[in-house]
């Protein structure tokens, strides 16, 4: 080696590290430049600036237009334009800052400017070069970065540049005294997990995971959070902390301009506690343990979720939006267990797992008889007492290279439903609506423990291909990116999408298909997902076309009742009639929604033909709804109104009759059904409002209030449940003094027998206090679902005399209907009534 050679590498490194140095501190410059340049304000959205620097010994330097003349007038020049498109949902991308650089012999080139209140931008002339980078910036979108080809034109048009933008919520929890919580995660969460509907499948399968969490942060020193999302939608917010009870807010919407400030507040709620014992009777550890509300929206609850430790123990603080909950057990192997339970809870709960026996099963092909390999499987195994409505799902299991699957842990009564499919094969089903052979067999199969059930074998059928063309009802031109969903109730949706020639094609189908056809700017067509559409049995492919009419849109205004404009406000969609015959109909138009803009407005487009009402929701408000809507296909409906008044705040305190304050009791506030006993029940299982509770001097409040006649209902452990109304509440006022009287808690007990004396099924006793009441306190009615045994049992109800009333139910063609029956004056804590129906003649 060269003596030379050391002094070479050092020179080498020298200017490597100038080097390094001089395109640091361009780089940060060009950053900090940057930053300061989005910090000025945005008053001028066609501002344009284009600059050259140059190299020297202290880096880059700004050149004058004189250089970029020069380099224009030796290479050519050429000017750029484009506009910034936003997507979800599509918008102009206003007052975004856009930058088109290079570095050419030395020099850096840069263009800047501003896209104008139609996204639009026009960068000035810049020398032709290559290695152009174009980047679209702003607050609230994502950074847009593209290259630009060489140009050989003196004018360049990039056309629409779709941007993902970014929505924000921001908001403050705080304690229920109006105390700001620090470090508190606050998450948003996908209702139902993400899926666009129910399934067998997916409660099977999604029972052990955490709810899908889109974003997430955590409060400040000041209570406050801030929340970044990609997509617009509607979701829950989370807020949640040790010693904390979680708190959800549910029917958020995210989208441009949704309401923004949101408060969460925190209750120390209630706990639930148990333990899971083994088949052996021990405590049994890593079981996981998920509890969910039992309520009517349950197709969006989400849940809490958590795993046993070596003492087999679970606890959850919650508060409660019902008093009906559901713990599911899911076991590392075996079954899955549910069990139902109402609140307060007396005691822990105790949940033993199943027995020792297995259940074995076979998928067979129905014209070869041979076994079918890699087939899933979802069980339903009905829980002691025989409910078949709450049952234990399986989380899916597969079978073996012989067509084999064993289900090992078994330990219960009987079997509800059976739900198999395999790749090119149909999907069967085995339940009390198909009742096959397979489902006839398996209600006689029973369980023993340490013995092995067999199921019969269970054929699948070769699945036919169902194919055909979706057009314009009016121009017949075909329709592209048009959505074709299979529906299944047991396995799931499976969505395909048409082509440009607006033909789909699906798969794997049975002797019916359930269809639904959707695209933007038409009304939907669906298919009865229960009875679906019976295909013609000598067809391998089966020919359906679709002609979609297009949809029609609702707009207007939601204002105070002053005519100020409500901004934010959620808007639904809802049938004008809630009948049982409109409940797809009501399915389909849950997915129609929007907000009010700064000016009260609003608008949903993809209406189909029929009567609706439009529904505005917002915190601080009631809800208010439209007249009805009698919407005409094509044809837009305008100038909708509504009204919405400021809701009420409520104070009160919680006292025992033997004396003292009640600590943690549950109060929720909803409009009084004034006489109608079952709209009363309905609220009270149903849970309407937002419950709140006392704290440890029994005080109580309560916001969101609905004006006009409300009632109180009021629960806390080991005393009865109790009501109180209040008539005349004025909109926006604060009602202060509200005092609950609650008594000790009693029973009654009976049992329900049919004609035959036989014990009944399928039935509910219902118990109505007849008196004494006291001034405008009372009890609403009450009652109990009727146990397998025919026996009964409504709990927590005060002194008083009571008429019971049994109710009965059934579905097809084979239902007996039994003649009204009604006892008056039982007293309550009554034991072992006996209440015995006789068949209508």
């Amino acid at each position: 080696m060269s003596k030379r050679t050391p002094i070479i590498l050092l020179a080498v490194a020298a200017l490597l590290v100038v080097g390094g140095l001089y395109w640091m501190s361009g780089s940060d410059s060009g950053r900090t430049d940057r930053r300061s340049r989005l910090a000025d304000g945005r008053e001028n959205a066609t501002t344009e600036s284009t600059t050259a620097e140059v190299e020297t010994a202290s880096g880059p330097q700004a050149a004058d237009a004189a250089t970029v003349a020069k380099l224009i007038e030796q290479y050519g020049g050429f000017t750029t334009s484009g506009a910034a498109v936003l997507t979800r949902p599509t918008a102009p991308g206003t007052d975004l800052e856009v930058l088109l650089k290079t570095n050419l012999d030395g020099h850096l080139i840069e263009g800047r400017v501003r896209t104008d209140a139609e996204g639009r931008f026009a960068i000035p002339q810049l020398p032709r070069a290559t290695g152009y980078v174009l980047t679209i910036d702003g607050e609230a979108v994502q950074t847009f970065r593209q290259e630009v080809a060489v140009p050989t034109e003196t004018a360049v048009e990039l056309g629409d540049l779709y941007i993902d933008r970014y929505y924000f919520l921001n908001g403050k929890v705080v304690s229920s005294s109006g105390v700001a919580v620090p470090n508190v995660e606050v998450a948003a969460i996908l209702p139902n997990n993400g899926q666009t509907g129910f399934s067998m499948r997916g409660s099977a399968t999604n029972a052990a995971v955490a709810d899908y969490v889109s974003a997430s942060t955590t409060t400040a020193g000041d209570g406050t959070f801030t929340i970044r999302l990609e997509d617009p939608g509607i979701l829950y917010l989370r807020a949640r902390a040790e010693g904390w009870a979680p708190h959800y807010r549910p029917d958020v919407y995210v989208g441009a301009g949704a309401e923004t400030d949101i408060t969460l507040s925190l209750t120390r709620g209630v706990e639930v506690a148990g333990v899971v014992l083994g088949r052996d009777g021990r405590p049994a550890s890593e079981v996981v343990v998920s509890l969910f509300p039992n309520s009517r929206r349950w197709w969006s609850q989400v849940k809490e979720l958590q795993t046993t430790g070596s003492d087999g123990r679970f606890s959850f603080r919650i508060e409660p939006r019902t008093n009906r909950y559901s713990v599911r057990v899911t076991p590392k192997d075996g079954v899955d267990l549910n069990r139902n339970f109402r609140l307060p809870l007396e005691e822990d709960l105790v949940i033993q797992l199943p027995g020792g026996a297995t259940l074995k099963g076979r998928v067979i092909d129905v014209d070869t008889t041979q076994p079918i390999a890699n087939a899933e499987i979802i069980l339903m195994l009905r829980g002691p007492g025989g409910n078949q409505w709450v049952g234990a799902y399986q989380k899916a299991i597969k079978t073996d290279s012989y067509g084999v699957f064993r289900l090992e842990g078994v330990g219960i009564d009987g079997m509800h439903s059976v739900a198999v499919s395999a790749p090119g094969y149909a999907n069967f089903m085995g339940n009390q609506w198909t009742r096959n052979a397979v489902y006839t067999s398996m209600r006689n199969v029973k369980f023993e423990d340490g013995r092995e059930a067999e199921l019969p074998d269970i054929p699948l059928k070769r699945g036919r291909v169902v194919e055909g063309v979706v057009r314009d009802i009016d121009t017949q031109e075909p329709i592209r990116n048009a959505t074709v969903t299979v529906n299944d109730m047991m396995m799931g949706a499976r969505p395909v999408q048409t082509g440009p020639d607006g033909r789909y094609r699906v798969t794997d189908i049975g002797d019916r298909v359930s269809l639904s056809v959707k695209a933007e700017g038409y009304v939907e067509q669906a298919d009865n997902p229960w009875r679906g559409v019976e295909l013609a049995a000598d067809q391998e492919i089966v020919q359906r076309d679709f002609e979609l009419a297009a949809a029609s849109g609702i707009e207007g205004r939601v204002t105070t009742g002053e005519g100020s404009p409500v901004r934010g406000a959620l808007v639904r969609l809802q049938p004008a009639s809630r009948g049982r015959g409109n409940w797809m109909a009501g399915m389909r138009l849950r997915e129609l929604y929007t907000h009010t803009d700064s000016n009260g407005r609003f608008r949903i487009d993809g209406v189909p033909p029929m009567k609706v009402k439009a529904e505005a929701t917002l915190a601080g408000f009631e809800s208010g709804e439209s007249g009805e809507l009698e919407v005409v296909a094509g044809t837009d409906t305008r100038e909708v109104d509504i009204k919405l008044v400021s809701s009420a705040t409520l104070t009160g305190m919680v006292v025992a009759r033997e004396g003292g304050v009640v600590e943690g009791a549950r109060i929720v506030v909803a409009k009084d059904p004034g006489n109608d006993g079952d709209d009363r029940m309905r609220r009270r299982w149903m849970s309407q409002g937002t419950p709140v509770f006392t704290d440890s001097k029994g005080r109580f409040r309560a916001v969101d209030v609905p004006s006009g006649d409300i009632v109180l209902y009021v629960e806390a452990e080991g005393l009865a449940m109790q009501t109180m109304s209040k008539k005349g509440v004025a909109p926006g006022s604060e009602v202060k003094g509200m005092k609950v009287t609650m008594k000790p808690a009693l029973v009654i007990t009976g049992k329900v027998l049919n004609e035959s004396g036989e014990p009944m099924t399928r039935a509910w006793v219902r118990a109505t206090l007849t008196g004494p009441t006291d001034g405008e306190s009372s009890t609403q009615a009450t009652g109990a679902r009727v146990r397998e045994d025919g026996t009964f049992e409504v709990t927590r109800i005060p002194e008083g005399s009571y008429e019971l009333e049994v109710r009965t139910w059934g579905w097809g063609e084979n239902r007996v209907e039994y003649e009204p029956l009604k006892l008056n004056g039982i007293a309550a804590g009554t034991k072992d009534v006996v209440l015995q129906l006789k068949v209508k003649e």
